[in-house]
């Protein structure tokens, strides 16, 4: 829904007689934002659709800095582009792949609360992709607190925890921990207590 969004805003501006998209993909992702902002006429709207698109940003995730830049440049993306810098450490050390699954995550409560229509739909986009490139992989933990109160204690445990991964599963975010006490459990973390015990 981003991209058809992004390639219509497009069409109104780069086209030729045959009303056909003109700008190659590449040269569309790399410069089209920079030419937008730069041109005579007001393409601000053009621009955030353009940057909230799925494409523009997975294809640019290699050079995080480079597309956090364009982005901070359109007006009203600021949510898309606080996404992307706090996100930016986690997918230095897990990859790029996992873009998807941080900004729906990030961006999707906040986007409908506010009522930001493009953001919004990049992140439906994000948790479509996400969901069907679900990679299951143990990795260390990297929490850090989010600026908000103590949601749940996460207790059961009788022995020391040796390892913790969270993972999301038709929506629901889970959380798996394994334990000295020969158990694994797997936990709802936006409710608390046990959602599966192994």
């Amino acid at each position: 829904a981003s991209d058809k969004h992004a390639v219509e805003m497009l069409r109104r501006v780069v086209v030729d007689d045959a009303r056909r998209l003109c700008a190659p993909r590449d040269y569309a992702l790399r410069w089209i934002v920079t030419h937008l902002l730069g041109a005579g006429r007001d393409f601000g709207e053009v621009a955030l659709a353009v940057v909230c698109s799925l494409s523009f940003v997975v294809e640019r995730a290699h050079e995080m800095d480079s597309l956090i830049g364009d982005v901070v440049l359109v007006p009203r993306a600021a949510l898309l582009r606080d996404a992307l810098v706090r996100s930016r450490t986690h997918l230095q050390a897990a990859g790029s792949a996992w873009l998807p699954e941080a900004l729906w995550q990030r961006l999707l409560g906040p986007a409908e609360a506010r009522g930001h229509d493009n953001v919004s739909r990049l992140a439906r986009d994000a948790r479509i992709k996400a969901h069907a490139e679900l990679v299951v992989s143990a990795r260390r933990a990297c929490l850090s607190p989010a600026g908000s109160p103590l949601r749940c204690v996460l207790e059961g445990h009788t022995g020391p925890v040796y390892g913790v991964a969270t993972f999301v599963v038709n929506g629901e975010v889970r959380v798996v921990s394994c334990s000295h006490d020969g158990t694994i459990r797997v936990w709802d973390a936006i409710r608390g207590g046990d959602a599966l015990l192994v």
